[in-house]
């Protein structure tokens, strides 16, 4: 959401859903995929990102789409890698990241024109990402796997979660406080960027 009225979902089979009265009416846009879409994020009300992809045991592809009128029109990027995508978070209209299988992780730094791989230092999947600033983040994943970078992902940081459990979701509010959560009811919270 970009604000309390205006957000999207995404989802099986190239879904993308909009809503504009907070969620009480969604409405489907046509985002030319089939691919599974499992993350989207807005910067604005216009401008948005949407990633995904399938691995049908034979092949694995991903996409980026993006839009700049609220999502009237998507359009591909190239991700520059063969993985899945499963995350997407903006800092700003063009400092991005996106996240996924085999410990990927994408960064922008131009709206997606141009997608760099950065250095993860694991295979694991990496389920979400979240950045409170341009060089503050968090990804986390597969086996109770957070990393943490504090120069816009030059380098990642593994942090001790005191989990095995997957964890499919990161969000912090702030470069101290946040959340992640993940199976079996798994929630976490650290009020020091990570460190417990």
């Amino acid at each position: 959401f970009t604000d309390s009225n205006t957000g999207w979902a995404v989802g099986h089979k190239g879904t993308i859903l909009k809503t504009m009265d907070g969620g009480i009416n969604w409405n489907a846009q046509t985002s030319g995929t089939t691919n599974y879409l499992l993350s989207v994020y807005f910067t604005d009300s216009n401008t948005g990102w949407a990633v995904g992809g399938y691995d049908d045991g034979n092949t694995t592809v991903n996409i980026i789409l993006k839009t700049g009128d609220g999502g009237i029109n998507w359009s591909s990027q190239i991700s520059g890698t063969t993985n899945i995508l499963t995350s997407v978070h903006f800092a700003d209209s063009s400092t991005g990241w996106a996240v996924g299988d085999k410990g990927t992780i994408l960064k922008t730094s131009n709206g997606g024109n141009d997608w760099i791989p950065q250095t993860s230092g694991t295979t694991n999947i990496l389920w979400s990402v979240n950045f409170s600033d341009t060089v503050n983040g968090w990804t986390v994943g597969e086996t109770g796997t957070i990393l943490k970078t504090m120069d816009g992902g030059i380098n990642w940081n593994a942090q001790t979660s005191g989990t095995t459990n997957y964890l499919f979701s990161v969000y912090f509010t702030n470069s101290n406080t946040g959340w992640a959560v993940g199976d079996y009811g798994t929630i976490l919270m650290t009020s020091d960027g990570g460190l417990n």
